[in-house]
């Protein structure tokens, strides 16, 4: 930290009858700025270090001739410009307790009265050998309650770390209706002004096969705009809703700055419901962000005296650059999160027989898989379809709860595969989903009162309920089934699905709806955690329908992720290179569907996505040629020369917008520079009509030559990185190395 920034706050400027203050609290990357008028609660602002000369002076008062006219025809002075909006954002409930204004009640649970009977208690700046935390305590003397913030910085790091915390100090309960993560204000600090025309919003859209997909937007086209008076400041408030906290939206975003160049970025812990909000306030933006409130998530929570409830954990990024430099900083603190396994050392490669048999897998396909996939990959993992019904032994798409073997096809012992497949040299893993059990297996029946409600009964979605993770019954069945039987059988890797939702909301002993589905949610993350404790050297791999759990949170309790389930598309590449912004390539498993009818074209096309993360192989390893599995033990070593790149870089994505994921045309390159320059990758595909004159996608931090690559295209002309396209939907890769 830097000494000098930690001084007695110093006046900005004395418009009228206020006084603006602020102190900088600053690390080797960013600012942080607490901003307040005189002595009251304080906004947060983030800077790039090596911009805080570049900010703006703000004007303190309007100077629209609308506005002036408005004032001049009542006497009274202009209206001042903008204003602080406070580092965080509740609501309480109780009789007489301040709502929005009438306009806003419905739209938004912030800016109510109840901020501005805060009362600051001190500001205390804590230093570490590497950084420092930034402590904020507020206290409302009226009701009794305090708040505290901390802001976690490191001088490495090109984030912080935000966390919120309110206490009970009365002897009466106190409903808590919404708490905010975070508030992030002054967007944009480089402006004098409202910045028109200049901020972008960046989001992410989830949905099956096709998550991460980049939407961005003018402040303008969502009606962020400044009003020409001020009031009933406009906002929008968005997220996703039940167990499945990366469908429709994920919990991240990005506001950029088109005109100062600079990107500030935001990831946000969401085991369940979350959302975000964006409001102008005046001639500035706030986001801020956090549990789903009690309008848009049916969340509250009542507090008992002395107790507390934590905000989800939310990073903030500022970077000058756009928004592939400020989410790569978001996910550089999902890789600092990120559980090591001695197994993960090379990040090896994974065989997942699911694409193979289709959820029909047996003993003697999975050695014969295995005797292929020795050489290539280090895991071998048997997904769906393994098990059979404890009521009627059957086996169908539905019977998963029971957990018990198939008998026809595995013997009734999952050991006895296991231990073939590590007599090949491979780690054996497993597929479950045992957070519900299906409509046809025994515990969809015997364990009904074990289940979540709603409204007394059933979470039922026609083909599994849910088990109530907080009830002690479902744990003992659940430990038995499979952590003992992972335990038993000599498993090293688990695979945990989950392909439905509980829903808004579910039964239990909190007082709102929306706590009780966040509680479960908890619960959920507090059971992978005992897996661990129970088998520490397992890895985890974090699946839901492909992508619909990868959210920071449940990502830092799991060793890898399933980027999607589109499982041998087109569009996978895309949707690899989307979600570099979202989740750690290290943790991004990429299915790799390989065929006996593929040409070297396809092939190609399929191994070079998965350069865009980790590589997941599956379909026919067994029935290709010599000349097929010589490009995939090509891909394969080249991988594994590139995993330093993959598991600590930076990347950037070049080429146009896809415009259909389902039928893509143009191209992509992503290109990912190893943070200490000693290498890079590109990876280049060509989708429908790809350009015929090459294309330029040159790293950071050149000159470079190609040490390496596959498939053929990729070269440099002039000093400058040239990708040249032989046909639609192929591929190149290249590993760099420094040259000149």
């Amino acid at each position: 930290m830097n000494a000098a920034s930690v001084s007695a706050p110093a006046p900005l400027a004395a418009p009228m009858d206020r006084l603006i203050r602020h102190v900088d609290f600053s690390t080797d990357r960013c600012v942080a700025r607490y901003v307040s008028v005189g002595e009251g609660v304080p906004a947060m602002w983030l800077l790039p270090a090596d911009r805080l000369g570049d900010a703006a002076q703000r004007r303190e008062t309007l100077t629209e001739p609308d506005a002036l006219q408005f004032f001049r025809s009542r006497g009274k002075p202009p209206g001042f410009a903008w204003r602080p909006d406070p580092l965080i954002q509740l609501a309480v409930c109780r009789q007489g307790s301040p709502r929005p204004s009438v306009r806003q009640t419905g739209s938004t649970m912030r800016h109510n009265n109840v901020l501005s009977k805060l009362s600051r208690v001190a500001i205390e700046h804590r230093r570490s050998d590497h950084g420092g935390t930034v402590i904020t305590d507020l206290r409302n003397e009226a009701w009794a309650f305090s708040v505290r913030h901390r802001l976690v910085m490191r001088d490495d790091r090109g984030y912080v770390v935000s966390h919120a915390r309110v206490t009970n100090d009365g002897d009466t309960p106190l409903r808590i209706e919404f708490l905010s993560s975070f508030c992030l204000g002054g967007l944009s600090p480089f402006a004098e002004d409202d910045a028109s025309g200049r901020l972008l919003l960046h989001r992410f859209r989830s949905s099956w096969a096709a998550e991460g997909r980049l939407v961005s937007d003018t402040l303008e086209d969502l009606q962020l705009e400044r009003s020409w008076l001020g009031p009933n400041p406009p906002v929008m408030r968005f997220g996703a809703l039940g167990s499945r906290p990366a469908t429709g939206f994920f919990p991240m975003l990005a506001v950029e700055d088109t005109a100062a160049g600079v990107t500030w970025g935001v990831a946000l812990d969401a085991p369940a419901s979350w959302q975000m909000q964006l409001q102008r306030v005046d001639d500035t933006v706030s986001v801020d962000g956090g549990i789903a409130d009690r309008e848009f998530g049916q969340w509250f929570v009542d507090l008992a005296p002395g107790e507390s409830l934590d905000a989800p954990a939310a990073a903030l990024s500022v970077v000058s650059g756009g928004v592939d430099e400020a989410m790569g900083e978001l996910v550089r603190w999902q890789e600092d999160r990120r559980p090591f396994r001695a197994a993960e050392e090379g990040l090896p490669v994974c065989f997942n027989e699911f694409c193979t048999t289709w959820a029909n897998p047996t003993h003697d396909r999975c050695i014969k898989l295995a005797d292929a996939a020795k050489g290539l990959a280090k895991y071998f993992v048997i997904d769906a379809g393994w098990f059979i019904s404890a009521k009627d032994g059957e086996k169908s798409g539905n019977v998963h709860g029971d957990w018990v073997p198939s008998p026809e096809h595995f013997a009734g012992d999952m050991k006895v595969v296991a231990d073939a497949i590590r007599q090949r040299g491979l780690v054996p893993g497993l597929w479950f989903e045992y957070e519900n059990a299906g409509k046809d297996s025994l515990a969809y029946d015997r364990l009904a009162q074990h289940m979540l409600k709603r409204d007394g009964m059933a979470i039922d979605t026609g083909l599994r309920t849910f088990f109530d993770m907080r009830d002690p019954k479902a744990l003992e069945h659940l430990r038995r089934c499979v952590i003992d039987q992972l335990r038993n059988g000599g498993y090293g890797y688990l695979k945990i699905d989950y392909n439905a939702s509980v829903g808004v909301t579910c039964d239990g002993p909190e007082p709102s709806g929306g706590e009780s589905l966040r509680q479960q949610a908890l619960a959920s993350q507090w059971f992978v955690e005992e897996i661990g404790r129970a088998l520490p050297d397992l890895v985890i791999e974090n699946c839901a329908s492909g992508g619909h759990r990868l959210e920071p949170a449940l990502q830092a309790r799991c060793s890898l992720g399933s980027f999607s389930d589109a499982h041998e598309n087109p569009e996978i590449p895309i949707i690899a290179a989307n979600l570099q912004r979202l989740i750690a390539p290290s943790q991004s498993l990429i299915w790799a569907t390989l065929r006996e009818t593929d040409n070297a074209t396809r092939l190609i096309y399929s191994m070079a996505a998965t350069f865009l993360g980790r590589v997941c192989l599956s379909g026919d390893i067994d029935r290709l040629d010599a000349d097929q599995r010589g490009i995939v033990e090509q891909a394969i070593a080249l991988y594994q020369r590139g995993t330093g790149v993959i598991l600590d870089g930076d990347s950037k994505r070049f080429g146009p917008p896809v415009a259909s994921m389902r039928h893509p045309a143009g191209w992509q390159a992503v290109t990912r520079v190893a943070r200490d320059s000693s290498a890079a990758l590109v990876v280049a595909h060509a989708f429908g009509n790809p350009p015929t004159e090459p294309v330029v996608c040159d790293p950071d931090r050149g000159p470079w030559r190609v040490a390496a690559s596959l498939g053929s295209g990729i070269g440099i002309n002039d000093g400058r990185i040239k990708v040249r396209f032989a046909e639609p939907f192929s591929a190149a890769v290249a590993l760099l190395e420094p040259g000149k």
